[in-house]
């Protein structure tokens, strides 16, 4: 690419002006007149070779004009045809016999920064050898060459935008850089023609050079000096007829030799296309400038506890400046600047107002200006719980983010910026549920995290009161059995008679007086209530002998046994008296201690032995129906007497006897 580059530079300064104003306006419009591109002038380069290939700083320029070399097509022409409209433009500098290399440029201005699009077609791979399209901009290669061959004259090679074929891409766009031009200290401006006005230095050169290497002679080899004699014309090759003589006696070689050449060489060449290749064509050019954007990607934000807010914006491509501020105001030159990387860091609640400005090196100075509103909410804290080894829950609190503050309340209010301050780990004896907020000066506090302390639930204990039964630890026999459920999810500990707690695993067995306490445990509670048995030898009352038909006020001195209370029930008519009103009703369960009327038909002969632990009734406020030991003060008993209740006085009294008072 070196020698390339060395070509464009050497163009000297016009010798005479031969690029009239007309012919710029015909080639423009003949390009579809694209807005915002100015033609400044085109120039022809002779070289002076003395062998093919030798071009160097020894060999020097023979002439450069600024000479217009392009001529405006119009319609089908050239196996070719505008593809914007009905004209293009086309160039057919390597058409002639002059074994000197030569080149034409056109170069064009547009005030950068921006994208010029251009379509191409060439036909400049003539005769073998170097020729190409190539563009410039600023004098700096823009990465587009282009050289191809319609080498049967057809017109195959096609104009075609934005394809996939290697030699169908022929809509090419470049893009012109923001910023000025760059200067080498050394070489000064990079441009050819001179440039005015404020905004000089960021009017942009885009050059197109078409160069024609010095043609092809086909004894070079032999004598390494070229001679007119044997030039090969630019264009499709004639085809060369096969001859018998070259085949040594292969005829089914020669034969398919000459069918190629008669039905597909010789029908497609045509000898008024001798000179057609090395042309170029170039049509519908386009510019379009790099528009500047600044605009957040909403109006309002949510962050939590910080965040870095980005701009859309394409200022850092088009080398302008972006400055912010984060109290509303109109950022100025000396605001902060923008940084497309980490964006504005946002640490509290605030209206964002940014501003693109131009610097050094941009042109232009837009009126761009952005404004969001962030609102920055704290994030929730982490609750979480532990067991310790005395039973209580250790309950701690992490901050996600350092400057926030931890604010809880105990009792499952809501937390405000007025809670407490968490300052150290909790620890739980009682359920409780705890709720904590982070908050932080400029931010919303945030939701409310929540964590709830409850009780395992208590273990079941039926006490095994199927085989032998039993209520509240009573029990008949030797012992009291007693079985434990735990909870789902839960394990079984006891303690017997105070004892340090074990883990059960089977029933226990309780003498008479023994008492064992079980509670369940399970993660993230803290342990049951205990459930509490005592163990107590039942004493036995038989019901049935000397009650006589009809009704009969009987006193229970026990707290019973649920099955032998059933019985009782399930046997006889039994009724209670109503404390509030005195009214008797039907006893569905027996209070310890109390006295009941049975009601015993004629025939019946039926005893129930009560299973129970001596029990005294306390009395309460309202009708009474107990054994007294003494006589009531403030309050008249009354004695059943075998059909009624009567009123008995203090020497009547007998202890130990039921009767029936109200206490006021």
């Amino acid at each position: 690419m070196k020698w390339r580059f060395l070509l464009f530079l050497l163009l000297a300064c016009c010798a005479w002006a031969d690029f009239s104003t007309s012919d710029k306006k015909k080639i423009l419009e003949a390009l579809d007149n694209p807005e915002g591109v100015t033609l400044l002038g085109g120039k022809l380069t002779v070289f002076r070779l003395d062998m093919y290939g030798n071009l160097d700083d020894e060999n020097p320029i023979k002439s450069t004009t600024e000479r217009n070399e392009w001529t405006v097509q119009k319609g089908a022409k050239y196996n070719t045809s505008p593809v914007v409209g009905d004209t293009c433009v086309r160039s057919a500098l390597g058409t002639g016999k002059d074994y000197d290399a030569r080149q034409i440029s056109l170069t064009f201005q547009v005030t950068g920064p921006g994208t010029f699009g251009f379509f191409f077609r060439t036909s400049t791979y003539s005769a073998f050898m170097g020729d190409y399209l190539i563009a410039y901009i600023d004098g700096q290669e823009a990465g587009f060459q282009a050289d191809g061959y319609d080498e049967e004259g057809t017109g195959e090679y096609n104009w075609t935008a934005d394809t996939e074929e290697e030699d169908g891409e022929n809509h090419i766009f470049l893009t012109i850089p923001a910023g000025p031009v760059a200067f080498d200290e050394e070489d000064g401006d990079p441009r050819e023609y001179e440039h005015k006005g404020d905004d000089a230095l960021w009017q942009h050169e885009v050059t197109f050079v078409f160069y024609k290497d010095e043609p092809y002679y086909d004894d070079y080899y032999d004598s390494g000096q070229p001679k007119s004699s044997s030039y090969v014309p630019d264009g499709p090759f004639k085809p060369v007829k096969p001859v018998k003589a070259d085949y040594d006696g292969d005829m089914e070689a020669y034969n398919y030799d000459l069918e190629i050449y008669n039905e597909e060489e010789l029908p497609y060449y045509n000898t008024a296309l001798a000179n057609f290749g090395n042309c170029v064509w170039l049509d519908g050019f386009t510019w379009e400038p790099a528009v500047p954007t600044l605009e957040f990607l909403a109006d309002s934000m949510e962050v939590v506890d910080e965040a870095g807010i980005p701009l859309a914006t394409n200022a850092e491509d088009l080398n302008y400046q972006v400055r912010y501020t984060t109290d509303g105001s109109v950022p100025t030159a000396d605001s902060p600047l923008y940084d497309s990387e980490g964006g504005i860091l946002v640490t509290r609640s605030c209206t964002l107002t940014a501003k693109m400005f131009a610097n050094a090196t941009t042109a232009y100075e837009p009126e761009l200006v952005a404004t969001a509103s962030v609102i920055v909410t704290a994030s929730e804290p982490v609750l979480a719980k532990s067991a310790r080894e005395d039973d209580s829950l250790l309950i701690s609190a992490s901050n996600p983010y350092d400057a926030n503050v931890i604010r809880f309340t105990t009792d499952g209010s809501a937390p405000t910026e007025r809670s407490p301050v968490w300052s150290a780990d909790l620890v739980l004896t009682e359920p409780a549920t705890i709720q904590a907020i982070c908050t932080r000066e400029g931010v919303s506090p945030s939701a409310p995290a929540s964590l709830t302390v409850i009780r395992c639930d208590a273990p079941t204990v039926p006490c095994l009161d199927g085989e032998t039964p039993s209520t509240n630890g009573i029990f008949t026999g030797d012992a009291l059995t007693v079985t434990a459920l735990a909870p789902e999810g839960a394990t079984l500990w006891y303690s017997l008679d105070g004892a340090a707690e074990l883990e059960y695993t089977t029933a226990l067995t309780l003498a008479d007086g023994q008492t064992v306490a079980l509670r369940a445990r399970q993660d993230g509670c803290l342990p049951s209530e205990p459930v509490t048995v005592t163990a107590r030898q039942a004493t036995e009352l038989a019901v049935g002998p000397g009650l006589v038909p009809g009704w009969n006020l009987v006193a229970i001195p026990l707290t019973l046994a649920d099955a032998s209370a059933s019985e009782l029930l399930q046997t006889w008519p039994t009724f209670s008296v109503d404390s509030e009103t005195g009214a008797f009703v039907r006893a569905t369960a027996l209070a310890p201690g109390q006295a009941v009327l049975l009601f015993v038909p004629a025939d019946s002969n039926a005893t129930v032995t009560l299973r129970g632990i001596p029990a005294a009734a306390t009395p309460r406020r309202g009708w009474n129906l107990l054994p007294l030991d003494e006589f009531p003060a403030n309050t008249t008993p009354w004695r059943w007497d075998g059909h009624a209740f009567q009123a008995v006085t203090p020497d009547a009294f007998e202890p130990g006897k039921p009767y029936l008072f109200l206490v006021k």
